[in-house]
């Protein structure tokens, strides 16, 4: 008897598909058994009852995380909100005002919020007295005529 080349092909053939068969069967047989012993795990001691409890308790807690989230998404938008109203932009210069005096007693401060809108102060300082000057500043501007020192600190406060 001779067997042609066929034959041995569709064999060949027979035999892997067995073979890829039998291997997949012992994959999800150990698979099934694994799955198996986690759910035996999981259901020790619980009756039908019990489970239906756990589920609505689940669902319930599921429920109020998802109601919490978006409470606390609002919470964190009007955050960001507020945060960009604040003063979040510094510029501090110090000079000295007086060239007979030695040393740089007096300061510019500019505090500007997200929009460069703030404040700009400018505190004058000699051996007697110390005068404040304060500038609103809004988009980064002001309405008075600003000295160099403090064009210099509400600079430095927008570079940020």
């Amino acid at each position: 008897m001779q067997i042609d080349a066929m034959t041995i092909i569709i064999y060949s053939i027979m035999i892997i598909a067995i073979l890829f068969a039998g291997t997949t069967a012992i994959i999800l047989h150990n698979k099934t058994k694994v799955l198996e012993e986690r759910l035996d795990r999981f259901l020790i001691g619980k009756t039908a009852e019990n489970l239906e409890g756990l589920f609505v308790s689940l669902k319930e807690d599921v429920d109020f995380l998802l109601e919490d989230n978006k409470i606390n998404k609002k919470k964190i938008r009007d955050l960001n909100v507020l945060s960009k109203m604040s003063f979040q932009k510094v510029g501090l210069v110090r000079y000295n005002a007086y060239d007979v005096q030695g040393g740089e007693r007096s300061w510019v401060l500019t505090l500007l919020n997200y929009h460069n809108s703030g404040v700009i102060y400018n505190c004058i300082t000699n051996n007697e007295t110390s005068i404040l000057y304060i500038r609103p500043v809004k988009d980064g501007k002001s309405t008075y005529r600003l000295s160099k020192e403090e064009v210099r600190s509400l600079e430095k406060a927008m570079d940020q």
